[in-house]
């Protein structure tokens, strides 16, 4: 770069100086011919006026050649810092796309791994449904034995073990009625956050230089699709109840009175309660 612009230096100079030999050829010219009407000689004034004549012409030819090769040189430094700039900009562009390529390997690694977690739930919610279905199949086979028995609908004080065993069943419909529940709250929320972060891989895919790829501008305070973060649900292991209070702040602790059976869910025995990765881990 350096010793391109020396050498377009050196033959601005030299164009200069050409331009100056050729002004004081042209004057020395204009005097010659302003002596020869008063020479005597008009051989040698003529010989000379052709020297000089000459002389102008391979000038002219030079100051051309010299213009024509500063003009390549200017031409030549031109190109090469477009090249260099060009250069910068690609290796840019680059970056951001392996940038992009990363981030969109992250969230299809991401809407994998919920899809996985999506088909668990189901698969549970599958297994309470039919523990559901069976517990309201027993119940009703045994409504039918207990009125087959006439045996009286109330209950109260000296149950007979067909009353005890209606209770504990209804006890148990009523508990898969609630992870019944439970569990098709846990795959909505699913179901969103898969929906959210399959939108942030398409984002990507279809415009993986946009500064503002994979941000949710619904309202979610700038946050990447399927990042936010769920507060936990308030659970009682107590009462095994959502929503209500806390363990350590369950009233049926220090000795007071039971709530209800209406107002518990009675777990049967051994029963190991599901446990949701989104709103519990965190």
């Amino acid at each position: 770069m350096t010793g391109l612009q020396e050498e377009l230096e050196r033959a601005k100079a030299d164009l200069e100086k050409a331009r100056e030999e050729g002004k004081r050829l042209k004057t020395e010219r204009a005097k010659v011919e302003a002596e020869e009407k008063n020479a005597k000689n008009q051989s040698e004034l003529a010989s000379q006026l052709e020297k000089s004549n000459k002389l102008i012409k391979q000038l002219t030819a030079v100051t051309a050649e010299q213009k024509e090769r500063a003009d390549k040189l200017e031409a030549t430094l031109k190109t090469r810092a477009e090249n260099e700039t060009e250069n910068e900009s690609l290796k840019k562009t680059v970056q951001e796309l392996r940038s992009a390529l990363q981030a969109a390997e992250a969230k299809s690694a991401a809407t994998a791994s919920n899809k996985s977690d999506l088909e668990d739930l189901r698969r549970k919610l599958s297994e309470v449904e039919k523990d559901k279905t069976k517990l309201e199949t027993q119940l009703s086979e045994l409504k039918k034995q207990k009125q087959s028995n006439g045996i009286a609908n109330s209950v109260g004080a000296g149950d007979s073990s067909g009353n005890n065993e209606m209770a504990k069943i209804i006890e148990e419909k009523e508990f898969a009625e609630s992870q019944v529940n439970f569990l098709n709250s846990i795959i909505a929320d699913q179901q969103r956050a898969l929906e959210e972060l399959k939108a942030t891989v398409h984002a990507l895919e279809t415009n993986p230089r946009d500064p503002n790829y994979g941000v949710d501008s619904g309202g979610g305070g700038g946050k990447i699709a399927g990042s936010r973060v769920i507060a936990p649900r308030l659970f009682c292991d107590i009462c095994d109840v959502f929503d209500a209070h806390d363990t350590d702040d369950c009233p049926r602790q220090g000795g007071s009175s039971s709530p209800p059976l209406e107002q518990t869910h009675v777990l049967p025995r051994h029963f190991e309660r599901p446990y949701c990765d989104t709103c519990e881990s965190e």
